[in-house]
């Protein structure tokens, strides 16, 4: 791009860093974006006041998030065994797992799992024939909004770190 007569600006890819954009290049660029939405959707980021997930499982989320109400009978049973929890909230076992989870990358994908979940949360995520489905890790379009939100700010940080660490040996800015 020449500016002036004399005064030009070039910019040099060396092979290098073609042949990691190639390869590698965007694919750690992508885990990264991916690995920053996990973290979010998780809580495990800065950032990260209205955790989807955790959400799942306060009073306000049959309003939110649309699960039935549990049934009369079994509400005023559950009221006197365990009080006034929420609808996804028992024991405490299935918040406790789906709210302390692993993240791995497996290839281009970033999986979000929780640890130990009880045998029951299968059923409450994908309810039964006599059960609706209660789901605590699937995302409704608020959920997505917020995630996307957050990448919004978090991707331009997470180039500049990527850039800066890859700065000097792989691009070179050369004035004639």
């Amino acid at each position: 791009m020449s500016v002036t007569k004399g005064l030009s600006i070039e910019l040099k890819i060396n092979s290098g860093l073609a042949e990691m954009l190639s390869k590698n290049g965007i694919d750690d660029l992508q885990k990264r974006v991916l690995m920053a939405a996990a973290m979010f959707i998780t809580g495990q980021s800065r950032g990260s006041a209205n955790v989807p997930i955790n959400k799942h499982f306060t009073r306000n989320n049959v309003a939110h998030y649309g699960f039935a109400p549990l049934k009369p009978v079994y509400e005023a049973w559950k009221r006197r065994k365990v009080g006034n929890k929420p609808i996804l909230v028992f024991s405490g076992k299935w918040k406790k797992a789906a709210t302390q989870n692993d993240i791995t990358e497996r290839g281009k994908l970033v999986r979000i799992k929780p640890k130990n979940p009880p045998n029951y949360a299968k059923y409450l995520e994908k309810g039964t024939k006599k059960m609706p489905a209660r789901p605590a890790y699937t995302l409704n379009d608020d959920d997505r909004k917020n995630t996307m939100r957050f990448l919004d700010k978090a991707i331009p940080e997470i180039a500049d770190k990527w850039v800066e660490a890859h700065e000097g040996s792989m691009v070179s800015v050369v004035s004639s």
